[in-house]
């Protein structure tokens, strides 16, 4: 005569564990986070790096317009100026420029950028000596 046992009856698995929700909390928690950051948009302080970024590119294009055509170049910003008269930068063959002061605005901040005569780099105003 042999024995024979009987498998144990599988529990089913209606349920979630513990780990399993807390995991699925801390997912949905870092979605949720991702997804309010990319609606906000851009903090004013990213604005003005942006904004100052774009202005050295197009004060550099005109630059090497300058050096290539061997010409003088204008540039007239208006919308960083730091009074009521628009700044301009005078961009010579040579490489060299003059102008400025900019001034950026992006709600209550604001970035004041002084321009390297010999580079033609922007440097903030508390680089500038």
């Amino acid at each position: 005569m042999t024995l024979r046992s009987k498998p144990a009856p599988r529990r089913s698995r209606a349920g979630l564990t513990l780990f399993e929700a807390l995991l699925s909390l801390a997912l949905l928690s870092l979605i949720t986070a991702v997804a309010i950051a990319g609606l906000r948009g851009p903090s004013p302080s990213v604005r003005l790096h942006r904004a100052a970024a774009e202005l050295q590119t197009q004060i550099s294009e005109a630059r090497l317009r300058a050096i290539d055509q061997n010409i003088l170049q204008v540039l007239t910003l208006s919308e960083a100026a730091c009074d009521a008269i628009a700044p301009s930068v005078t961009l010579y063959p040579d490489g060299t420029v003059q102008g400025g002061p900019f001034c950026l605005f992006e709600l209550e901040q604001s970035l004041i950028l002084h321009l390297d005569p010999v580079t033609g780099k922007l440097n903030r105003d508390e680089d500038h000596p």
